[in-house]
């Protein structure tokens, strides 16, 4: 028997044996969660030019804690109404922004003891090497069972066991569902520390069955000296291919900064060797960019490869709106390619009456300076959270 579904049915038979009364209570005492999108995808490339609006909504509803245990669904559902043959052509498959429908992504019981959670079922979640992008309508989730030990001062334990996992749209035009992994199960583990002052420490082994495993390490160290911030960050991530297809891979990138007052600024380099690496980690991460030298907006690129980025911003407080560019640049080393990124972005937050709501406006041009096609984008993200 699968061991998250043994996990699920020992807790839920656990919870059946409490009082009635007292499971009634807890689920009176739940609360309601939810967020409203709007999201609008502008996009030419070569000579391909589509656009799309998609509308979602996701709502949640979870228990109050009973005894350390909670219960908790989350449904999405996303309609692009005004999309065209153009558009479904462009951000179907993908792109994964055109998918109609509905989805359950979350379903799980939790039990947490102390400082530690064991949460077993359909679930979001957020670790170094899986995570869930929330770059697209529908957010991506996870069939299986997940561990967060807070238990040891300045250090977060992860682990993640999963069998299934939802995408952004099922690929072929339709609503998402939970698919089998391409092995038979995929796993993380990540330490996370914090002990040293200013400095944050990051561990994590993670892979699929029969498919590949990944080694990540970065550490990150922040300081600040009156309005003066400053920022030096290293990473690395070793990515071994189970078969011959891929080649095993290593990336190697630095990032520095700088900030004064409500301006911010860094320079990060990377170099890509030996093949490619997956660009999210082990199973999914939309656009959740991982890599130092990554565009606002493209992940940057895992081929054998040299990269830099650099990126300005400033934070106009007063007016709850930050501000920013940023330019990537990556140098292909087994063929005969270059190409860069330039983008220009925006965030707004709301307040007041409006508060929870935010927009988040971005142009990036990718630019293929020998070959390819040259990619024009405008997105429009618009959400308000309750």
């Amino acid at each position: 028997m699968k061991v998250y579904k043994s996990g699920f049915l020992l807790t839920a038979l656990l919870m059946s044996a409490e009082g009635a009364d007292s499971l009634a209570d807890a689920f009176k005492e739940g609360k309601f969660n939810g967020e409203l999108r709007s999201y609008y995808f502008n996009q030419k490339t070569g000579d391909e030019k589509a656009d799309i609006l998609s509308l979602a909504v996701r709502l949640g509803y979870a228990t109050d804690f009973y005894h350390g245990f909670k219960a908790a669904v989350t449904l999405q559902s996303s309609n692009s109404p005004l999309a065209d043959k153009d558009a479904k052509k462009m951000f179907g498959a993908a792109n994964g922004m055109y998918g109609p429908g509905a989805v359950l992504s979350e379903s799980y019981i939790s039990y947490t003891l102390s400082k530690s959670t064991l949460k077993t079922g359909r679930q979001f979640i957020n670790m170094p090497l899986m995570r869930g992008g929330p770059g697209k309508a529908i957010i991506q989730s996870y069939e299986g069972v997940t561990l967060k030990i807070d238990e040891f001062p300045h250090t977060s334990i992860y682990a993640a066991y999963i069998e299934k996992f939802q995408k952004q749209t099922d690929g072929r035009g339709g609503a998402p569902k939970f698919e089998k992994l391409s092995g038979d199960y995929g796993y993380a583990l990540a330490v996370v520390n914090n002990y040293f002052d200013k400095l944050s420490l990051t561990g994590a082994y993670g892979g699929v069955k029969d498919d590949f495993s990944i080694l990540y390490m970065d550490a990150d160290f922040k300081n600040s000296f009156s309005d003066f911030t400053y920022q030096a960050a290293a990473q690395y991530q070793h990515t071994d291919y189970k078969s011959s297809a891929p080649s095993n891979s290593n990336y190697y990138g630095i990032k520095v900064g700088a900030g004064f007052a409500d301006f911010n600024a860094y320079l990060a380099l990377a170099q890509i060797k030996d093949g490619n690496s997956p660009q999210s980690g082990v199973v999914g991460g939309g656009n959740v960019c991982t890599l130092f030298t990554s565009s606002y907006e493209h992940c940057a690129e895992y081929d054998k490869s040299k990269q830099y980025a650099i990126d300005a911003n400033y934070n106009f407080r007063q007016l709850k709106l930050l501000a920013g560019v940023r330019y990537a640049d990556m140098d292909y080393e087994d063929i005969d390619e270059k190409r860069d990124w330039k983008s220009i972005y925006a965030v707004y937050f709301f307040s007041g009456a409006l508060d929870g709501l935010f927009i988040r406006a971005l142009y990036e041009n990718q630019n293929s300076k020998t070959n390819g096609k040259d990619e024009d984008l405008y997105i429009v993200r618009a959400a308000y959270n309750f």
